[in-house]
């Protein structure tokens, strides 16, 4: 299921690479939390409805319930999509982004891994990298001080 799920991530940023935009936008948004060498890694796509795979391993795997919830942005690898809804929203950039630095330390195939077993045990709303990522987004929504945000992810995802 991960090599399917991971060459469904590849289709599909290659099929909206042409609406990818680059995260260094938010240079001085997020200057003290992401590096300008990080942000210039990492891209965003703007969607009407999120990319969802609909794998029948999805299914068999438990993972029907993720598929359902009322998702506002989901990030495959270096690139996350969000619904028009909170384009403008700069906390759900944050959040995201959170997610691509995640990626980035862990690899694609053991964060998918983690991320499923993590979503199978303890639900979205528990799961360890989600949580991190909340924190970190409400962190920043409430003028928190600037941390980097990549050693403060390494520091809690061995």
């Amino acid at each position: 299921m991960l090599h399917k799920f991971n060459e469904w991530m590849n289709d599909t940023n290659e099929k909206f690479a042409s609406k990818r935009q680059s995260c260094l936008k938010f240079i001085n948004e997020f200057a003290g939390f992401y590096t300008p060498e990080f942000l210039a890694t990492a891209y965003f796509v703007i969607v009407d409805k999120l990319p969802i795979p609909d794998f029948l391993e999805f299914h068999q795997a438990g993972l029907g319930k993720w598929l359902e919830i009322d998702m506002e942005g989901i990030t495959y690898k270096n690139t996350y999509y969000l619904t028009s809804e909170v384009a403008c929203e700069l906390p759900s950039h944050f959040h995201e982004l959170v997610h691509v630095v995640q990626w980035t330390q862990l690899g694609a195939s053991a964060f998918l891994l983690r991320y499923i077993l993590e979503i199978q045990s303890r639900g979205y709303h528990d799961a360890p990298l989600e949580k991190i990522a909340y924190q970190l987004e409400m962190h920043f929504a409430s003028g928190g001080r600037k941390l980097d945000v990549i050693s403060y992810v390494a520091r809690r995802i061995p």
